[in-house]
């Protein structure tokens, strides 16, 4: 070999090693942030409703309404929704919000609790709330940060939080590949009140779906769970959807006087 030869060798043999390790080098940390900031803007525009035909999983010590039945559910931003439970013909419940009133109709009661949107929270002990609901079908559970997203660890994997405006915290972990939330844990200082469970994600319409989502509040052991069948996006949604009046006969009390009760 010529002392030319030899020399071009060593130059070759030396980029080896930079070249191996440029293609065996880490990705880049993925900016899990800014992944969920784009997936929620993208279903801001890809889900500005949704009707769907869903199995109602119910759960509640002190509810007289626990079981499963089906339902109908009809969601449209920023804050509209009506569920309704069904057994055979007969209405389980009827419970919605447009934005500024929520109510629950359970009929076996008589009984409408009627108030203004947020005061729902005052019902721990009633697997059905409405602005909860609603705010988890859109992807955003418990609610609009305060200020922006950060990421943080949940459950052993990578996630993020954000502050309420109330200072609840929210913590979520997210899967990638698309970026789509897995679960959400509302916590008031270091106690977790609410978890929020995504299931088995498919594409309906374009759009990815959760199976089933589980909503669980512990303190009271209460349970809801919405199992998804036939799912429609952006469909003409008339506004009567929303909107509640009291068969005759049905006693309609305050968020406060059903706590006290």
């Amino acid at each position: 070999m010529t002392v030319r030869m030899r020399a071009l060798c060593a130059v070759v043999l030396g980029l080896v090693p930079l070249v191996a390790a440029g293609a065996g080098a880490a990705p880049a940390p993925r900016d899990l942030v800014a992944d969920v900031e784009r997936a929620r803007a993208q279903r801001r525009i890809d889900v500005p409703g949704v009707s769907a035909d869903v199995v109602i999983g119910l759960s509640s010590p002190s509810w007289q309404g626990t079981g499963t039945c089906q339902g109908r559910l009809v969601a449209r931003r920023p804050g509209k929704l009506r569920l309704q439970g069904y057994a055979a013909v007969l209405t389980v419940f009827d419970a919605g919000t447009d934005g500024e009133r929520f109510w629950v109709y359970i009929p076996a009661l008589d009984r409408a609790i009627v108030g203004a949107a947020g005061e729902e929270s005052l019902l721990v002990a009633l697997p059905i709330l409405p602005g909860e609901i609603v705010a988890a079908l859109f992807g955003e559970p418990y609610g609009a940060p305060e200020g922006g997203l950060r990421a943080m660890t949940v459950d052993g994997k990578p996630g993020v939080a954000w502050t309420l405006p109330d200072s609840q915290e929210v913590r979520a972990r997210y899967r990638s590949g698309p970026t789509l939330i897995e679960r959400a844990e509302l916590w008031r200082g270091e106690t977790r009140v609410a978890r929020l469970d995504y299931h088995d994600y498919r594409k309906r319409k374009g759009v990815w779906w959760p199976t089933r989502i589980d909503f669980d509040w512990p303190a009271t052991q209460s349970h809801l769970s919405l199992t998804f069948d036939t799912v429609a996006f952006d469909e003409a949604i008339p506004a009567t959807t929303f909107q509640f009046t009291a068969p005759e006969g049905v006693t309609v009390v305050s968020p406060d006087a059903a706590v006290a009760q």
